[in-house]
Order: structure tokens, then C-alpha cells, then sequence
């Protein structure tokens, strides 16, 4: 049931494997004709045009659009050629966006729509963040009406958090529990696992001690985020513990990343290893090589690194609260504040990663569409 399947997104950015990215390559490498109808637009850099790489994926990018900020609205009827795909399934990931509510308008009636909803705040939940990321008349005149239709014609409704959940529950003018699952941000299993040799090779190149424990933060640098108010409390304990090394990976050659470099420099810790934006396999490596995680707000990154069995350290609050069993496979902290205590003579867990990563595979592609597709054919039946 449903091989062909379309995927409606207004950003599509292979290289840095976001939700829509990953279940594209998962569909298709479960056999699936998959096509991605998206923009050519950068999700982060305005300027920045994105292009379809080396994928074997169809990937249609609409160059006649509009861009408002973050939301994208075809210039042109995209009809045609929707009718032209004939999906089974239609995926549409965050409405909000644009695209996927425009594109949801032109389906027929056979077309089974499966909706993923992220974070529908306002408000900027960057941890520690007090900015406003959106419109609030914008988004109460005009996008809470795409929801509603979004959510009206879906058969199933993914949210990637309990907050979400709550989000879409009061938006929707009618009763959605029957269609709506939380899953949670999820990885490919293809691509996240615990590698023994990788481990001892990253580990080897900073001069990472058996015993000592490593540290890793995986993120996209840009101004919206407080990073030095992140790093603070962890820079506070590598001061006190000679033990602690920490990996930043995520910087790019642009004005406000050089800067947050330059401030962790002059901090004089040379267990700083602070590396530019890598791939899946650097990444895989590096998750495999470190013994925890920090977080400081949601990210697919979580549950990437966990698919390596790596324990995660984040937030606690209703975006993250689903992922993990406290002093099992993660921490929680409640401020930042809270970090220093918590890093004080950690040490690494006794429980072998391949356990944690058998543990966490219920964030894999594999458990979270399964639970998706079941829910769309116990809906269609």
C-alpha cells in the first residue's frame, strides 16, 4: 500500500538531513517512488538558493514563488502537475510554511494526506531565548486557518512534541485525537549507529582519554540563537573538571559563528574541539566517539545522536519531555544554571551504547512510519 508517495515541504536541504530530508531517503530506500515537490529556497540564508544533489529521489524545486520570511506561496497554479505526480499518500510537512497548505488544496480525493506539525510558537523557544520568531496577527489571521484545513483533511496528524500536540488540539474546530500520534523527531537508522571503530578514532585525533568523558553540541549557527549563553555553564565546567573535553560542531564561515568561535577561544581550554558544519558520517562518528550530548532546545540532532546509543543531556519542558527516561539513556536540567552540578564528576554510563541504541530505536524512520502507515490504513479501513 501507498508506493507512490509525494512529500511537500517549502525547504528541501540534502546536506543538512532535516525531518523531511530523512524520511524521503528512507521511503524510497524501503522501496517507495518518492517525490519531493519543494522551493528553491534556503530555509536559513535568504540569498542562499538550494540545489538537488546526488539523490535518486525526484525532487521538483518551484522557482515562481514568493518568499515572506519563512513561508513560501507559489506564484502559479501547481495543479497540473500534482495530478501529473498521482500520489498515493501526500505528506505534508509543516503547513505553516506555505507550500504544503497550497499544495494540499489541488489533491483529488483519493490522495491520503498524513500532516507533521513541529513547533507552532510564536514565541522563540531557542533555550534562553526571549525573541519573537513570527508574527502573532500573522499567524492568528492567517496561518491558524491553514492549520485548520490542514488538520481537517488529513487522515493522520504526526506531531513532533506533547507541547504540538497540545498546539493542534485547541486550533482544530473538531475532535482529532482518533488521527493524531506523537512520535516524536526521528533518524535513519542507515545512517545513526553505534561504530566501535569510529569511537576510538575521533577520540584518538582530540586526545580524548579512555576514561575522560566527551562532550559534543551538533548545531546550526545563527544569530537567533544565544549560543555563548548556552556554552556558558559548560565552559564553567571544563574550568573545573580537566577531565571534561567538549565538541562544537556547526560552524560556518559567516560573521556571527566566527564570532562565538572567537569568544570560546579566549576562554584559553584547549579540550574545546570547535569544528565546522560535517556530514552524516562525521557526525555518526563523532556521536559515537563522545559519551554525552548537550542540548539547549529541540533538534532533530537529539535523536540522530541517540541512534548511537549516546545519552542526551537537555532541557526539560513539554518539546523534549518525551525523550528520555531520566538516568537511563539522558538528563534533564531544569536552567542552564543547572549544568555545572550536573557535569560534576560524571561519569560515563555503565550500560553498553549498542543497549541504549537497541532502547532508542524507537526514534528510527523504521518504528516511526510503521506506526504512521498502520495508523493510516486502521483510518482508510
Amino acid at each position: 500500500m501507498f508506493k507512490k508517495i509525494l512529500i511537500v515541504t517549502s525547504f528541501y536541504e540534502e546536506e543538512v538531513a532535516y525531518q523531511e530530508v530523512e524520511l524521503a531517503n528512507f521511503l524510497q530506500k524501503e522501496g517507495r517512488d518518492v517525490t519531493v515537490l519543494t522551493s528553491t529556497h534556503s530555509m536559513l540564508k535568504l540569498k542562499t538558493k538550494s540545489k538537488s544533489g546526488t539523490s535518486k529521489i525526484k525532487i521538483i524545486r518551484l522557482e515562481n514563488v514568493f518568499r515572506l520570511k519563512d513561508t513560501i506561496f507559489p506564484k502559479a497554479s501547481i495543479k497540473k502537475m500534482i495530478h501529473e505526480i498521482d500520489p498515493d499518500l501526500a505528506i505534508l510537512i509543516y503547513p505553516g510554511a506555505g507550500l504544503p497548505y497550497f499544495a494540499m488544496k489541488s489533491f483529488s480525493n483519493k490522495v491520503k494526506v498524513v500532516s507533521f506539525f513541529g513547533d507552532l510558537e510564536v514565541k522563540d523557544k531557542a533555550g534562553a531565548a526571549t525573541t519573537y520568531k513570527g508574527n502573532i496577527v500573522v499567524k492568528t489571521l492567517l496561518k491558524n486557518p491553514w492549520y485548520r484545513a490542514v488538520l481537517k483533511r488529513s487522515d493522520v496528524i504526526v506531531s513532533n512534541t506533547n507541547e504540538t500536540t497540545d498546539i493542534i488540539k485547541r486550533l482544530s474546530k473538531e475532535n482529532i485525537d482518533d488521527k493524531e500520534i506523537m512520535p516524536g523527531l526521528g533518524y535513519n537508522p542507515e545512517n545513526y549507529f553505534y561504530d566501535e571503530e569510529a569511537r576510538r578514532s575521533v577520540r584518538d585525533e582530540f586526545k580524548v582519554k579512555d576514561k575522560d568523558i566527551l562532550l559534543i553540541t551538533v548545531t546550526r549557527m545563527y544569530s537567533a540563537k544565544p549560543l555563548m549563553k548556552w556554552f556558558k555553564p559548560v565552559v564553567e565546567a571544563l574550568k573545573k573538571d580537566k577531565n571534561l573535553h567538549y565538541i562544537i560542531a556547526g560552524f560556518t564561515n559567516d560573521e556571527y559563528p566566527n564570532k562565538i568561535k572567537s569568544l570560546l577561544q579566549e576562554e584559553g581550554i584547549d579540550r574545546f574541539h570547535l569544528l565546522n558544519f560535517s556530514d552524516v558520517k562525521r557526525n555518526n562518528a563523532m556521536f559515537s566517539a563522545a559519551d554525552y550530548s548537550i542540548w539547549f532546545a529541540p533538534t532533530i540532532s537529539i535523536q540522530q545522536s541517540m541512534g548511537t546509543g549516546l545519552p542526551a543531556i537537555m532541557p526539560f519542558d513539554k518539546t523534549l519531555d518525551h525523550i528520555a527516561e531520566e538516568g537511563y539513556n539522558g538528563k534533564y536540567y531544569t536552567e542552564l544554571s543547572d549544568i555545572p552540578a550536573l557535569l560534576d564528576g560524571i561519569k560515563q554510563s555503565e550500560l553498553s551504547r549498542n543497549e541504549l541504541a537497541k532502547f532508542n530505536e524507537r526514534f528510527s524512520y523504521r518504528a516511526i512510519l510503521k506506526k504512521i502507515f498502520d495508523k493510516v490504513e486502521a483510518v482508510v479501513r
